[in-house]
């Protein structure tokens, strides 16, 4: 399993950054691709700032991301949505990608499929995004 260091969530650069990408409502009416993004910024804000090293060092965690396509994150959060309906007020916005993001990081690998564990059963997700559990 690969190792993942998390960022400071009280570095200026990440704060500054998040509050930009989800507090912006065009972000989701324009269906960009967040994980994507908050990934890149990871990978090269990582490399830069001390603090976040840092941070990253004391915090290792064992949980990342599996890739998916754009299907299975659609179909993830329609699976995430169906307990955590999205706040229809933007301030609000933030918290439930947040939670969604924290659901993802519990995707696992499949056979031909991503397999997510939700309200006690297995659901498998493919590469289309059709989900069955």
């Amino acid at each position: 399993m690969k190792m993942h260091a998390p960022l400071d969530p009280e570095c200026p650069a990440v704060v500054a950054f998040m509050t930009a990408l989800f507090d912006d409502p065009m972000t989701e009416a324009a269906g960009a691709p967040t994980d994507d993004i908050c990934e890149a910024f990871e990978r090269v804000h990582r490399s830069k700032c001390t603090r976040c090293q840092e941070f990253g060092a004391a915090n290792i965690r064992g949980a990342v991301m599996t890739r998916t396509t754009r299907a299975q994150r659609w179909a993830l959060a329609n699976v995430y949505q169906r307990k955590h309906p999205q706040p229809s007020h933007p301030l609000n916005l933030r918290a439930w990608w947040q939670g969604y993001r924290a659901f993802r990081t519990t995707v696992l690998p499949g056979p031909d499929c991503i397999l997510v564990q939700w309200c006690g059963m297995w659901l498998g997700i493919e590469h289309d995004g059709y989900t069955h559990s």
